[in-house]
């Protein structure tokens, strides 16, 4: 077993039970947020970097408003840039249609 299996199975034994595929698409997904939020400041300065994370973080808001059990889900970590902890739920990784993290982490 790879170190990185090994992470990721110690990581669901303390509680999170999401398949190694989650935690890859988690961990993608997380990645291109910080990458784009980089992007943004390398090619229109700090101002659009701060501007493109309260969008974000304006996007989060309204999906914690309409969704009170937001914090239950793993994207939402991703989106608010926290730690997936172990109380999300196994089989709730994203929101559909509008409310998609990964939708809306991809149109960025």
């Amino acid at each position: 077993m790879s170190m990185e299996q090994q992470q990721k199975t110690s990581i669901s034994e303390e509680g999170v039970d999401l398949s190694p595929e989650s935690f890859e698409e988690i961990d993608s997904l997380k990645k291109t947020l910080e990458d784009r939020l980089e992007k943004e400041k390398a090619e229109n300065g700090s101002k659009a970097r701060i501007e493109l994370f309260w969008k974000i973080m304006n996007f989060a808001t309204r999906l914690q408003k309409d969704f009170p059990d937001a914090d239950k889900y793993a994207l939402f970590h991703v989106l608010t840039f926290s730690a997936v902890p172990k109380e999300v739920y196994p089989n709730k990784i994203d929101f559909e249609g509008e409310n998609s993290i990964k939708k809306f982490i991809e149109s960025l």
